[in-house]
């Protein structure tokens, strides 16, 4: 068994009172269901002065064998959207965003019975000019 799934065991048993035959059991089957939907963690929700290269993440969403996350420039992820969908971890390091902009976030999660919802839709702005200090 894979140890980021949930399998849920069904176990059932028959038993016959005829002539001491004893209980007939059937063999248990593993279920897999649909992930839930992933809580976003950071860049938190209204976060401000931003990398313009974070690296955001979201809590491991259990039975979650794959993630897909999207970064757009508006909270209906129709303009200048950056998609990831083979996610296999609850992180994204991503290059290159525009800097003072405000870019908006979520995630869904997947396994080979389905996909969630999207995740609750996060929003943040990057910071003005590259804070990162070069010697």
């Amino acid at each position: 068994m894979n140890q980021h799934r949930i399998y849920y065991i069904v176990i059932t048993a028959l038993c016959i009172s005829l002539i001491n035959l004893g209980c007939i059991k059937e063999m248990p089957t593993f279920t897999e269901y649909v992930p839930y939907t992933p809580k976003l963690l950071f860049p938190s929700n209204g976060a401000i002065n931003v990398s313009s290269s974070p690296r955001i993440k979201w809590y491991d969403t259990p039975g979650a064998m794959q993630y897909f996350a999207e970064i757009g420039e508006d909270s209906t992820f129709e303009s200048h959207v950056i998609t990831n969908g083979n996610l296999t971890s609850p992180t994204w390091n991503i290059t290159k965003l525009k800097y003072g902009t405000v870019y908006y976030w979520h995630v869904n999660a997947s396994n080979s019975s389905g996909t969630s919802v999207f995740s609750q839709t996060f929003w943040f702005l990057t910071a003005t000019e590259d804070s990162t200090f070069t010697p």
